[in-house]
């Protein structure tokens, strides 16, 4: 029984790292948390505007620093641009801030 002592300590110290992992996230700049908020509503922009505000979007993200935070608007960018047809422009402005 000692044997299993050892694995199930080291899984619940696993465990903890990755929740601790998971719950702190870098803390966002003011310019990534307004990209942020405009992200959290892009989806209510009507589709007559929604190419327009995504490139700005696109933009606005590639002139942020690197950071983590720049990448995960990116990626959320990124699922958002594909939810509706907003032209091959915008999706290649999002595409290229994805890939930079």
């Amino acid at each position: 029984m000692r044997r299993y002592v050892v694995p199930s300590i080291a899984l619940a110290v696993l465990s903890s790292a990755l929740l601790f992992a998971q719950e702190t996230k870098p803390a966002l700049s003011p310019a990534e948390q307004a990209i942020a908020g405009q992200l959290k509503v892009l989806r209510q922009v009507p589709d007559s505007k929604r190419g327009k505000v995504t490139t700005r979007l696109a933009l606005k993200i590639r002139r942020l620093p690197k950071t983590e935070a720049k990448l995960g608007l990116a990626d959320t960018l990124a699922g958002l641009s594909t939810e509706g047809d907003f032209g091959k422009r915008t999706l290649q402005e999002v595409a290229t801030t994805l890939a930079l």
